[in-house]
């Protein structure tokens, strides 16, 4: 895991070279010529040796590659295709591949990663993310100029511009990673499954997808869970190819609990690394100890203290370049540090599980969709009304809206955190939502609403928390949930393999009971994990933000209505009741991100 830039001019090296160092503190190193510069942060973890620094050329020196991430399978690719490599890391193999079938390379890549490829002779630029965006990859075109970086803050200069469109969508809505747009002008993020080539003579850059989630339909069998169990030990074996050690991120939740175990097939001995807050109500880390078997798990809490909130949010946006999801994302930062202390390089996290298995509690509404005709949709409501105390019935008013769900750009949280409260200034009184819908591919509604927070909604922002937070420790984070030919396999099955007789992630939880002896503990899922709305109200912080805010960027710009926020603030601060902090939250972090000092 590493980062990267590149620029297709001649740039000064020494500008750069630190700007990327917390994501490879292991060493630095640049290729240059007239017309093209790479450099290369490294945290080495696959061939740790020199022998594989980057930017990495082949034994003719007409091709150059800088690369982030790892690919699983490139120990089966060296030996399929007969590569000739003079290292045993996979950079060397992506390369090789490349010269051995170009683009096509694409087709045989198992892993997370982004890369440039360098055709020295030809004078041309291929680069490309992988299929789910786990590891990132930003661009800029600007007067024939390539620049391109794992993260923006590698190809920004003193003309630094806000994007105002950006702005406008989370100070109005909340949205964040939403479409290919950052918060800074001209600086675009590669989408999943994207890849790039430039050509440095015509100045021309194209743009294609190279994976998307095949659209077809299968019934399903007896044997499915056999299957799906299969591609999540043969996904686990690939997660754990590693030359330096693993450890896992926990929560206690079914996907975690699914990680360790699987994990433990392959190593009895594990570093396992748990966020809590002291508050009993939000103590995570005692549900942990619950839930797991500790024998063979070393046990690594990490606490954020209140009075550390601010200044540690204000320290993190830097490594994030945009707001944070809230306080949960905040401790997971700070988790990392704790990670990077124990000198772990790697962690296991579970991300996507419940875009690949189906498990957020809104996708009911397109599980009834799917279901409308077929005689298992009142069984389905019923124990759906049940479980969740609610009375929704066929045919009413209600039902029909709650249908409606899934239609909206907008996805609430337990906590009403998509609440639209917003205190944008009539300086963006012109400017209106622009956001981009993913295609409805499939047959299945459920389906097509896992691909839209596959790509959209959801997904993008969690892995971009994730990786930010692991990264700026230099910490690679890994996702064994999103494998490619899982969720192939996942969206081809119908809704009742996602969610059946009231439970989400049904596949999921049966591969733990049948393969695994597992009984899911019957006590309420915590979907509030953190105390951010309380500590919104503690008198410091209001105090804080409200002098920060008062006498920050927002405001000199006249882009806020401070006088709106503060009253509000002071009277969410009175108020008994918990409410709704994530007009603060949003404030807050808009505030600290836009007064940066990026270069």
């Amino acid at each position: 895991m590493c980062g990267f830039i590149g620029f297709t001019k001649f740039v000064n090296v020494k500008q750069y070279s630190d700007r990327l160092h917390h994501r490879g503190p292991d060493s630095f190193g640049f290729y240059q010529d007239d017309e093209t510069t790479l450099m290369h942060n490294r945290l080495s973890i696959i061939d740790v040796s020199s022998t594989s620094d980057q930017p990495f050329l082949d034994k003719t020196r007409d091709y150059a590659i800088v690369f982030n991430g790892e690919i699983y399978n490139y120990q089966e690719l060296k030996s399929n295709f007969n590569l000739n490599c003079r290292t045993n890391s996979d950079t060397e193999v992506i390369l090789e591949l490349y010269k051995l079938m170009g683009k096509k390379c694409l087709d045989h890549l198992t892993g997370i990663f982004a890369f440039c490829i360098y055709d020295i002779k030809s004078k041309s630029l291929f680069l490309a993310r992988d299929h789910f965006g786990v590891k990132p990859l930003y661009y800029s075109l600007n007067d024939g100029v390539l620049s391109f970086s794992s993260e923006i803050k590698g190809i920004l200069d003193e003309s630094i511009k806000f994007n105002l469109q950006s702005v406008y969508e989370y100070m109005q809505y909340g949205l964040l990673h939403h479409n290919e747009s950052t918060f800074f002008e001209d600086v675009f993020s590669l989408s999943p499954g994207h890849c790039i080539d430039f050509d440095l003579k015509s100045k021309e850059m194209t743009i294609r997808r190279y994976w998307d989630i095949p659209h077809y339909d299968q019934d399903g069998s007896e044997d499915t869970i056999e299957e799906v169990h299969e591609l999540l030990q043969q996904s686990m074996k690939h997660n754990l190819v590693s030359d330096v050690e693993v450890a896992i991120c926990l929560s206690s939740g079914t996907d975690s609990t699914l990680l360790t175990k699987m994990s433990q097939e392959h190593q009895q001995e594990f570093k396992a690394f748990t966020f809590g807050f002291s508050e009993q109500d939000y103590d995570e880390i005692s549900r942990v100890k619950r839930n797991f078997d500790l024998n063979h798990l070393d046990l690594h809490p990490s606490y954020l203290p209140q009075n550390k909130m601010l200044s540690m949010l204000k320290e993190s946006l830097y490594y994030f370049e945009s707001p944070l999801g809230g306080l949960g994302t905040l401790s997971a930062y700070n988790l990392m540090k704790d990670v990077h202390k124990q000198r772990i390089k790697v962690v296991l996290a579970g991300e996507g599980a419940d875009e690949v298995f189906g498990g957020y509690r809104y996708y009911y509404a397109s599980l009834f969709q799917d279901l409308l005709d077929k005689d298992s949709l009142q069984n389905e409501l019923s124990i759906y009304n049940q479980k969740h105390k609610t009375n929704l019935q066929l045919g009413t008013k209600e039902f029909k809206q709650f249908l409606e769900l899934n239609n909206s750009d907008f996805v609430f949280a337990p906590d009403a955190t998509s609440s639209m409260q917003t205190y944008c200034s009539t300086a963006f009184k012109d400017f209106s939502l622009n956001t981009m819908k993913a295609k409805s591919q499939f047959s299945s509604a459920l389906s097509n609403t896992m691909y839209t927070d596959m790509f959209r909604k959801k997904l993008p922002k969690l892995l971009h928390f994730q990786d930010r937070a692991s990264m700026a420790n230099g910490v690679e984070a890994r996702v064994p949930f999103l494998d490619k030919r899982l969720t192939e396999l996942m969206y081809s099955l119908p809704a009742q393999y996602k969610i059946k007789n009231g439970e989400t992630k049904y596949l999921l939880k049966r591969v733990l009971k049948e393969k695994y002896s597992y009984l899911e503990r019957s006590e309420t899922k915590h979907y509030v994990a953190t105390p951010q709305r309380e500590w919104l109200k503690s008198k410091e912080i209001v105090d804080e933000v409200l002098d920060t805010i008062k006498s920050g960027f927002l405001v000199k710009n006249s882009w806020v209505d401070y006088s709106k926020f503060e009253k509000d603030y002071l009277n969410y601060a009175e108020q008994e009741e918990l409410g709704n902090s994530f007009f603060i939250w949003k404030l807050i972090n808009l505030e600290y991100l836009l007064e940066i000092k990026w270069t």
